[in-house]
């Protein structure tokens, strides 16, 4: 079909703000009254607009319309046996009676002949098993297949943006400080050939992608000059050329089917620069030049597989080609039955003009997987041959929601200095980095209730971090979660999040370093303080601090769902040069149309500020 899917989205987005206006308040109001703020939309985006299609233009084979068959009301089904009249019925009838008799005594002598040779045959002791004789697989390859495709996505999107006012008499919607408008697309046409299959392949693709940004109305003049400088050059007509050349000479083999050949280019066929200034704009549009800026890519790769069963083996090679810088590496892939090893390196050219070839690093991986994958094993490691040193080492186990992991890199170390903290040694080495544990169950096991219309189900999530760099930087979260499950109806979530950031002082004591941190070293009494809702103190100084609560809704309205969350987190602002936390909550509102989810609208409160689907 010429044209196979289609998508627009339209939408329009408000952004409000607030700004404090105490002028109509005397000192002891102006912190308490409800109006003591005003909300405006700082920000409209009166038109946005994206647009995609796709489709092919051409298909070799061409489909063949076979005729529909004839259909009927009811299946008409052929007698197994031919109809006879009444009276011919009744002669045949009268004739197999007489004929019974008969047949009866000659049945009764046959009859007794039989049992007396069934009884003389006698059946072998030893009986010989059923031949499966396996059959060969016929797979059946296409001939000759073209086709070409093209896919078109644009994006519009206007803005209008605004000043804070200073009373609220002085905002209207035409005292606007900017206008900007933005446009991009992108224009895809690409041709694929394929002959037995993937035997030998050819793909050509070419890809339009034009961009035009523009502020027509920009009222701080000071700032003016530098807008319109990033305007004009964002300002693209760019053309790009994408080909792939591929060769499967063992497609048909089941053990080498995906072994070949394989060249792959990415030229530059258009490229736009600004040239120009603001009082002149010019644009120079750059053709295709034999240099690393018009040829984005130029590799060749061989590629030798095998796989029988549950063993395979495969072997990358891949050179990049002039004018890039030219390297060659290599990497080869061992599967086994639970277990997968890859190792790789190779060697490039130091640069453009210095044709001296370095080793690239080694790079090795393993992945065991155990139980159907609920057991893995996952390990990096990176050599650089070239300065003979290691790199990096990452050791990763997962299993049953629990997550264990190690890194070690070449860098620097650190040494804690009392009035200045941590200081680096200057000195790079193979370090130990982190350690961590982890763990998450978000779904668990849900339990129902009340003929199984209420359910509630637990979740938790965990972890614990050493910096091994900086030990005073290790952490623990905790954040557990419940939700309640209404028939079909409705889901409601609660959750918080706490962290503490000052675990190595449960641990300073075991340790050689010769600073300490203050406060309570016993991790339980600590955690048991941070529930003293009777001593403020003890909670000020505890470790584990409360960071965030958290309420989700959903709502199941059959065709539309309904999703709000609601989040009071403290933060801390500076103004004017000093600090202050801030509790202002964290809103969002959502609703969605599900056989059409582009049709979604969604409000946000971020910290008092209004926003429409951001």
């Amino acid at each position: 079909p010429y044209v196979t899917s289609l998508s627009v989205q339209p939408d329009i987005a408000l952004n409000f703000y607030s700004f404090t206006d105490v002028s109509d308040f005397d000192s002891e109001e102006k912190d308490i009254s409800p109006s003591r703020k005003s909300y405006f939309p700082g920000l409209i985006k009166p038109i946005q607009l994206k647009v995609s299609v796709a489709g092919t233009l051409f298909s070799y084979p061409f489909e063949k319309k076979s005729p529909q068959p004839e259909s009927y009301p009811k299946k008409i089904q052929i007698p197994a046996e031919s109809l006879t009249p009444p009276k011919e019925l009744a002669l045949l009838q009268k004739e197999s009676s007489g004929t019974e008799n008969s047949e009866d005594t000659d049945s009764e002598e046959t009859n007794n002949d039989d049992e007396s040779e069934q009884e003389e045959v006698k059946t072998p002791d030893l009986t010989l098993p059923f031949l499966n004789t396996p059959q060969p697989q016929i797979q059946s390859m296409k001939g000759l297949v073209y086709n070409i495709s093209y896919t078109a996505k644009s994006n519009i999107s206007t803005e209008l943006g605004y000043d804070t006012p200073t009373t609220r008499e002085s905002y209207t919607l035409q005292n606007y400080s900017s206008a900007y408008v933005y446009f991009d697309g992108q224009l895809n046409l690409t041709g694929e050939l394929n002959y037995k299959d993937s035997f030998i392949g050819l793909k050509n693709s070419i890809i339009f992608s034009p961009v035009y940004q523009e502020h027509p109305y920009y009222a701080n003049e000071q700032k003016r000059d530098s807008v319109l400088l990033s305007d004009y050059s964002a300002r693209k007509l760019d053309i790009n050329n994408t080909n792939t050349i591929s060769f499967k000479p063992f497609v048909y083999n089941t053990i080498f089917s995906n072994t070949g050949l394989q060249w792959d280019t990415n030229i530059k066929v258009l490229r736009t620069e600004f040239t120009g200034t603001v009082q002149d704009p010019q644009w120079t549009y750059h053709f295709p030049q034999w240099d690393k800026d018009s040829i984005l890519a130029n590799n060749l790769t061989f590629t030798f597989s095998s796989k029988i069963g549950d063993y395979s083996q495969q072997f990358n090679f891949q050179t990049k080609l002039p004018p890039l810088i030219q390297s060659y590496s290599g990497t080869l892939t061992l599967g086994f039955p639970f277990v997968t090893l890859s190792v790789g390196s190779g060697l490039q050219e130091r640069d453009v003009h210095n044709p001296e070839l370095y080793f690239l690093p080694l790079t090795q991986s393993l992945k065991i997987s155990l139980f159907s994958d609920k057991l893995q094993l996952t390990q990096n490691y990176k050599y650089n041959i070239d300065k003979k040193y290691n790199e990096n080492l990452f050791v990763k186990l997962t299993g049953f929601d629990f997550s264990l992991s190690y890194t070690m890199n070449y860098t620097k170390g650190f040494t804690y200095n009392p009035e200045l903290g941590w200081e680096s040694d200057k000195t790079e080495k193979f370090r130990p980095v982190s350690f961590a544990f982890s763990y998450s169950n978000s779904g668990g096991n849900t339990y129902y209730f009340w003929k199984n219309r209420i359910g509630i189900s637990f979740g938790l999530a965990s972890e614990l971090n050493f910096n091994l760099l900086q030990p005073t930087s290790s952490y623990f979260t905790f954040t557990p979660r419940i939700n309640f499950h209404i028939n079909q109806f409705l889901t409601l979530s609660f959750s918080s999040s706490s962290r503490n950031d000052v675990i190595y002082r449960y641990v300073q004591e075991w340790t050689n370093n010769s600073f300490r941190i203050p406060g309570e070293t016993n991790v339980f009494k600590d955690l048991y303080n941070s529930f003293a809702f009777w001593d403020e103190g003890l909670r000020t100084a505890s470790g584990f601090k409360l960071k965030s609560l958290n309420v989700e809704l959903s709502h199941d309205l059959h065709d539309w769902s309904l999703t709000s969350q609601f989040k009071v987190e403290p933060r801390i602002i500076q103004e004017d040069g000093k600090k202050r936390y801030d509790f202002s909550p964290y809103f969002t509102l959502s609703v969605l149309w599900k056989p059409m989810k582009d049709f979604k609208t969604t409000i946000e409160d971020k910290y008092g500020t209004f926003i429409l689907n951001p």
